[in-house]
């Protein structure tokens, strides 16, 4: 599933695509991918936004297009119309097309008031790229909170945007355990995991995201994260050698050097 570095990497390609542009229609191929064509019609797009997971196209009345890939879904911008199986939506603009494509149809496309885009976006945790995320905003996420940290860093309710890959990564270049009760950690792990959170999706992003097997953007250009990874899908540690660990964490499979990353009571 794309996280955010990869949604971030999709949010800058279609703010260059649709931004200030007119839409002039818009197409259903699949019923689960419906947009009411009365209310965005003749609507032009003034921004893009993203919070966490979430891409939130901005209309020019107020209302709003909620997105997000699930799986498999991508955005391809073109001057001439394309056939796939995996075609499921399409915005028409003046000479140009914006098409969805989503073979899994995990993704999410959803029309929004400007009431409902900000119960919506309240409800998502704080975003790592945002002037919100902040050390003491972070340390106080922490507070009354006894789950796992990898559960903890995985729930879009706390910090927006994490998912397995990049949870997995920050979690060993931090050195700690995935199974660590957020409750017993220092303030100086907590910061260090601050810290890290910050270098690595910055990294990833800049990188244009991470490709393990789905994702891609543009004009069906891979991510080079991927070749950064230090643990997730490793069979060795980078740092000891010691075999890379493999568990299932609310079964999600989790990847750690149990040398580099031992518990507190180790």
């Amino acid at each position: 599933m794309p996280e955010l570095p990869e949604v971030e990497v999709v949010r800058r390609e279609l703010l260059q695509w649709v931004k200030g542009r007119e839409i002039l229609g818009v197409e259903s191929l699949d019923p689960k991918f419906v947009l009411p064509s009365e209310r965005v019609e003749k609507k032009v797009i003034q921004d893009v936004l993203r919070k966490g997971k979430f891409l939130f196209f901005q209309l020019d009345d107020g209302n709003w297009i909620l997105s997000h890939l699930g799986m498999t879904g991508r955005f391809v911008f073109s001057q001439q119309k394309i056939t796939s199986p995996y075609l499921r939506f399409v915005f028409c603009f003046h000479g140009n097309w914006l098409f969805y494509l989503d073979t899994r149809r995990f993704g999410r496309l959803q029309y929004l008031t400007s009431q409902e885009q900000k119960v919506f976006w309240e409800k998502i945790g704080i975003d790592p790229l945002s002037s919100e995320f902040t050390l003491e905003n972070f340390l106080k996420l922490f507070e009354g909170k006894k789950t796992q940290v990898k559960s903890f860093l995985m729930d879009q309710h706390y910090v927006a945007g994490l998912g397995n890959i990049y949870v997995n990564e920050i979690l060993f270049r931090s050195g700690i355990h995935p199974r660590t009760p957020v409750s017993t950690l220092s303030t100086s792990q907590k910061e260090r995991l601050f810290v890290t959170i910050l270098e690595v999706l910055k990294k990833a992003i800049a990188l244009q995201g991470t490709t393990i097997r789905d994702f891609s953007h543009g004009e069906g250009e891979e991510g080079g994260f991927q070749e950064f990874l230090l643990v997730y899908g490793k069979a060795n540690c980078p740092v000891c050698g010691r075999e890379i660990k493999r568990e299932k964490i609310q079964s999600r499979s989790t990847f750690f050097c149990s040398f580099c990353q031992r518990t507190q009571c180790d």
